[in-house]
């Protein structure tokens, strides 16, 4: 798994709890690592855009259009570090093929489980 592949879809780890700290941070606590990491405005709305619909090329292209600094080379490598960072803290996880074939067969036979959201 890489987080520079431009087709990679990713999602964030269900069992992360992201909450609004002020107007210039977010806090992201993972339970199953214990580690809490502290993100701006601005990486909270990337991790909003990893929702399995967008892949990581459909998001640094967005945010490239948002913010103009990313569009060059040396802002794509910040953007693949980031993620790179959110992957290896296990923030978000790789949406492999078949991943929502798996969720709507859990749905039919009711077997979904409820995960509180943020």
């Amino acid at each position: 798994m890489t987080s520079s592949d431009d087709t990679a879809v990713f999602v964030m780890n269900p069992k992360v709890v992201c909450r609004r700290e002020n107007d210039q941070s977010f806090t992201v606590y993972n339970p199953s690592t214990d580690m809490i990491t502290k993100i701006s405005p601005l990486s909270k709305l990337v991790l909003d855009m990893l929702d399995g619909s967008n892949s990581v090329g459909d998001v640094h292209f967005a945010v490239s259009e948002m913010y103009g600094e990313f569009s060059a080379e040396g802002g794509r490598q910040v953007f693949l570090d980031f993620l790179q960072k959110l992957v290896d803290r296990g923030i978000i996880i790789e949406q492999r093929e078949g991943g929502e074939k798996k969720q709507e067969e859990k749905k039919k036979e009711g077997k979904e489980e409820v995960v509180a959201s943020q």
